[in-house]
Parts: structure tokens; C-alpha cells; sequence
């Protein structure tokens, strides 16, 4: 009983005693009593957005539900705005948004409509575009990509392929995305599968050294401590430093 009344509380953010109660109400169904709590503190109207795209599972949003709900909103999958939806949302996998998070997130910006959710993701998609701001995105990627509690590492050619839609959207210098190019070349000459902090590094690499200078790339420095497979990269492009 202790370890529901704990879960409940984590995702609730109530204290020991609303737990119980809600626990108790709900025959000690963890889930159940999160959703009547939900139901209670949300917005009827969001309530009917959220299960408007659940199909038999009244908790989640399926991959079913997720691509009809991005139709309402006039989104692409492959559109950028699909995946910083997906970061609002906490979504924890590709195609699943959680009743939880979707109530909560919504209703924080007081939104409980396909309009004006349209409207306020158009909005992040602006926001977005500045370089620190859009490493949020970035990061989240790599952790939404996992299929297994212990994966750690992601097939390259995925991996290619977000990086193209994101570094795409950040629409850079001609001479900065081609040395991108050269990186995805690099990466497939390779076949190697990526972890995180080759990953993670590899947009540090771009802002830092990249972007002040794509042509020389005289701010790397091979003694830094940047992944061995950016300092391979550099390497491949044989760049007399």
C-alpha cells in the first residue's frame, strides 16, 4: 500500500493523505485513482480532447490516436512541430502521450482545444529556433528514440535522420550544414550504432567549433575531451590543424 501511496503521490504532487484517499476510493487501482484525480482537478473539456484519441486504453494515447491527433492539428509526422509536441508532452515514446502529462502540461498553459494547441505549438516552433533554446529538443530526442529501459545505444541511420530534421529546421549557414553532411557521410563510412554522449557532444561540436569556423574548424582542439568518433571525424575530413 505504501509503495501506490508513494507512486500516487509522485505523479500527483499530493500529500499522503489525498492519496489514500483516492487509493481507497478506487479499490487501490493506481491507475484508476490517478485518472478520477485527474478527472476532478482537469478541465472537462480537456478530458474530452485527450479521450477523444484514446482507442481502448483510457490512460495513453496510442500511435493510432497520436497520428489522428496530429492530423486535428494540421501536423505532419514528419513535420518538426510533431516532435516539439512530443517534448511538451513528456512523451516517453515514439507515438505515446500519457493522460497524466498531456492534462497537466495543457492545462498549465490554461489551453483545452485543438485551436489553440495548433496555436501555442506554432508559437514553441518559433521560440525554437535559437540555438540554446532548441537544445532541449535536441537532448530529449535521444531518449525518446529508446525502445528498451536498458538500451543504450541507437542505430545510426535513425539517428541520421532526426539529426536531418532538426538540423534542417535550424536552417544554417550553407557552410555549416555541409560539414553536417560530412558528419552523417562520416557516420554511415563508420556503421557504428551511438550512444548519448557521442550525441549529445556532437551539437556542442557544431555550436562551438562548427559554427564559428566550418571551413577551418580552427577552434577544435584533438587534446578537448570530445568523443573519439567526433575526433575520427575530424580526422576523416584530413583538415591540417
Amino acid at each position: 500500500m505504501n509503495t501506490l501511496v508513494n507512486d500516487f503521490m509522485a505523479v500527483t504532487g499530493t500529500n499522503r493523505s489525498m492519496a489514500t484517499k483516492y487509493l481507497k476510493d478506487n479499490n487501490n487501482h493506481l491507475q484508476d485513482a490517478i485518472n478520477d484525480y485527474l478527472n476532478r482537478k482537469q478541465d472537462p473539456k480537456l478530458i474530452k480532447v485527450f479521450e477523444k484519441y484514446c482507442e481502448s486504453d483510457m490512460s495513453t494515447i496510442e500511435v493510432n490516436g497520436t497520428m489522428n491527433y496530429l492530423e486535428d492539428l494540421g501536423i505532419e509526422p514528419e513535420d518538426i512541430r510533431s516532435l516539439i509536441l512530443s517534448y511538451f508532452l513528456d512523451s516517453s515514446s515514439m507515438g505515446v502521450f500519457q493522460r497524466e502529462k498531456f492534462l497537466n502540461n495543457w492545462n498549465k498553459e490554461k489551453i483545452n482545444n485543438i485551436t489553440d494547441m495548433k496555436t501555442f505549438i506554432d508559437k514553441l516552433h518559433d521560440q525554437y529556433k535559437d540555438l540554446e533554446r532548441f537544445q532541449e529538443i535536441y537532448e530529449f530526442v535521444f531518449g525518446f528514440l529508446l525502445e528498451q529501459p536498458n538500451q543504450k545505444l541507437i542505430n545510426y541511420e535513425i539517428i541520421i535522420d532526426y539529426w536531418k530534421l532538426m538540423f534542417e529546421f535550424l536552417e544554417l549557414p550553407d557552410k555549416v550544414n555541409a560539414r553536417i553532411s560530412q558528419w552523417y557521410e562520416f557516420i554511415e563510412s563508420q556503421g557504428k550504432h551511438l550512444n548519448r554522449d557521442t550525441y549529445v557532444m556532437w551539437y556542442e561540436f557544431v555550436k562551438e567549433v562548427i559554427m564559428e569556423d566550418a571551413e577551418g574548424l580552427g577552434g577544435y582542439d584533438e587534446m578537448s575531451s570530445w568523443p573519439s568518433m567526433v575526433d575520427e571525424y575530424v580526422e576523416y575530413l584530413a583538415i591540417d590543424q
